[in-house]
């Protein structure tokens, strides 16, 4: 949603004067980089949400009924 925004920022910046790419290209690439690190922190791994498969040692899911990495069939815990 929030790049749609910064979209129709831009194209309005680029109607009514480029100087206004000044703001809108700033506050564009800041709000890309704090939605980038939220995304990250979201998708990190722990061991409340993976486990070490017992076969080769790789975190996999833990709901998990087969190893991603080498195929080892696994209990979901």
């Amino acid at each position: 949603m929030g790049h749609i925004i910064f979209f129709l920022l831009h194209g309005v910046a680029v109607l009514l004067g480029l100087w206004l790419l000044i703001f809108t290209v700033p506050l564009h690439l800041i709000y890309s980089a704090i939605r980038a690190n939220r995304r990250r922190k979201h998708d990190a791994v722990s061991f409340l949400t993976h486990v070490r498969c017992p076969d080769c040692r790789e975190l996999v899911l833990k709901g998990a009924t087969v190893c991603k990495h080498c195929g080892c069939r696994l209990t979901p815990q």
